[in-house]
């Protein structure tokens, strides 16, 4: 095991540390470059002491950090000018490796990023590491977990005032899992994401082509095999969004309202939400992605005492096929106007609730909704069948 904290005091002693920053401990820890070859139990420990920690972490595979206690760790990556980006233009505070987990830390995110900034993510800044060739599943960055770590944004001062709340923007995003990867644990994560538009935690997976001779080819998705477990999501920013227009039932018109029917420009035209798509979660091209006893909250009026603003923000899309799974969770856009897309399933998506509640829900026909125990018309249990 690893220390890492700043020096200890003559007066009051403590745990006295080996570095003073987790990426120089870091830095000493063998790197694994062949990640299937390697014993998973045999890991390395860094141990960080109270603190505030201005640095990027790029781990290692099979290490764990972890904060000595909850909410007394804070790690902020430094100043936009010393931070290098990836091909794609994005970079994060925290880089996660195979086989990593991060504990009791909190990640504050910079005042001063942009639009492909993120909190925590998946990725490996180590060329050499090879993932499991026998577990193409698997081959980026996989076998991760996330415990007793807060995500929320920095803001400039100076932006902010009673006349302008809004000056608390922050486009930085929280987690992004991205690839061939699968089996991710967050458990109480708390996420706050303060900007107009974009999704505080994005899950994007990958398409295969399977050859079937004698047969067309078939698309399969990923298996993230990813669960968020007792966490938080707020993303109360978003741009104020537009009313759908109400319509007669079984009438002709612009819009569509619950109970009424109608064809034409509402709902079930895309480009109505194109210009306020934002939220909480957005899971895509991915099977298994597992929210559970979660709240998740969208709006575009903040500081508005009765969150009386529209907004069409979802707290949680599903799109590209992909298959989510929410049990006892609640998706909610608290206030007196909401967002007519809580719940936001593309069609060819899927989402199956588990006692769980959404405001509203956008895409019905791909959300499968589960009740206590399977029962008759009558209340009478089903014994020995299938539902």
């Amino acid at each position: 095991m690893l220390v890492v904290g700043p020096e200890v005091s003559p007066l009051y002693g403590g745990i006295a540390p080996s570095f003073p920053s987790i990426q120089q401990a870091m830095d000493v820890i063998p790197l694994v470059d062949n990640v299937e070859k390697h014993n998973f139990t045999d890991r390395w420990v860094i141990l960080v002491t109270p603190g505030y920690y201005q640095e990027e972490i790029h781990m290692k595979p099979f290490v764990t950090v972890t904060g000595l206690a909850p909410d007394t760790v804070i790690v902020q990556a430094p100043p936009d000018s010393s931070r290098e980006r990836s091909f794609r233009g994005r970079r994060a505070t925290v880089y996660m490796n195979h086989h990593t987990s991060l504990q009791n830390i909190g990640v504050l995110l910079r005042a001063d990023s942009v639009d492909g900034d993120y909190g925590i993510w998946n990725r490996s800044t180590y060329p050499s590491v090879v993932g499991p060739t026998g577990l193409p599943n698997k081959s980026d960055v996989s076998n991760l977990g996330v415990q007793n770590v807060n995500i929320w944004p920095a803001v400039h001062p100076e932006r902010t005032s009673v006349d302008d709340p809004r000056g608390e923007l922050n486009p930085c995003k929280a987690i992004l899992l991205e690839g061939n990867f699968s089996t991710v644990l967050m458990t109480n994560v708390g996420v706050s994401y303060n900007f107009t538009s974009g999704y505080a935690v994005e899950i994007t997976g990958v398409k295969h082509v399977v050859k079937r001779p004698g047969l067309p080819d078939e698309e399969q998705l990923s298996n993230a095999d990813t669960h968020f477990i007792q966490c938080f999501f707020d993303s109360l920013f978003l741009t104020p969004g537009v009313a759908p227009r109400p319509v007669p039932a079984f009438g002709f018109g612009g819009g569509q309202t619950p109970g009424g029917f109608g064809f034409g420009a509402g709902a079930s035209e895309p480009d109505r939400y194109a210009p306020f798509d934002g939220g909480c979660l957005r899971v895509r091209d991915c099977l298994e992605v597992s929210i559970r006893n979660s709240l998740a909250r969208v709006a575009s009026d903040r500081d508005h005492p009765r969150k009386t603003g529209f907004t069409n923000g979802a707290a949680l899309r599903v799109e590209g096929g992909a298959h989510a799974i929410v049990e006892g969770s609640s998706l909610v856009a608290p206030g007196t106007a909401g967002s007519d897309r809580v719940l936001d399933v593309e069609p060819g998506s899927h989402c199956t609730l588990y006692h769980s509640s959404a405001d509203s829900v956008r895409g019905g026909g791909g959300v499968t909704q589960r009740g206590p125990l399977p029962v008759d018309a009558n209340g009478v249990i089903l014994d020995g069948q299938v539902r």
